[in-house]
């Protein structure tokens, strides 16, 4: 699917390709999953002209469920420069104000919520913890596996994040 083309996609169907992304892109290791970073290049001295995409595809990023659908979003429509990177905790990365504003025209306030109830396994930076998601998220001890489990309920569920309605 090419970027126009997804952009005139409805949020569901957006949200449904960027999932399946997702998934392949953390299978092929092209972005390296952990809890409590967004988006992170570690081990940049300093930040390299460019857009996101091309820097993650040369150096791959670590990512959280949030920074992982932003990463995907950006593939999905277009990158971002480099420019917005600030450095954080030996490398760099980007806060959540920019990833939220990329992923709002996609993704509900709720739905974004829930996805990193799970993935953080009930903690977060959201603070809103439901039962449901965070048990989802403990049910895989391993950062690829919960965050490919969440993608494929988001798939399985036709572009809605659903912990209560599991893939059977």
């Amino acid at each position: 699917m090419t970027k126009a083309e997804f952009a005139t996609q409805p949020a569901k169907c957006q949200r449904i390709a960027i999932a399946r992304d997702l998934i392949e892109r953390v299978k092929q290791k092209k972005l390296r999953v952990a809890q409590s970073f967004w988006v992170h290049f570690d081990g940049l001295q300093e930040v390299p002209e460019g857009d996101l995409c091309s820097l993650a595809d040369k150096e791959p990023c670590q990512v959280c469920a949030l920074g992982g659908l932003f990463m995907e979003t950006l593939y999905k429509h277009g990158s971002l420069l480099n420019n917005i990177l600030q450095p954080y905790n030996g490398g760099y990365g980007i806060d959540l104000k920019r990833i939220r504003s990329s992923l709002d025209d996609i993704f509900s306030d709720k739905q974004l919520k829930l996805i990193e109830c799970a993935f953080e396994k009930g903690d977060g930076w959201y603070g809103y913890v439901t039962s449901e998601a965070r048990d989802f998220g403990r049910r895989y001890k391993n950062d690829d596996e919960r965050l490919i489990a969440i993608m494929e309920n988001l798939v399985f569920n036709c572009g809605t994040y659903d912990p209560s309605n599991p893939v059977k």
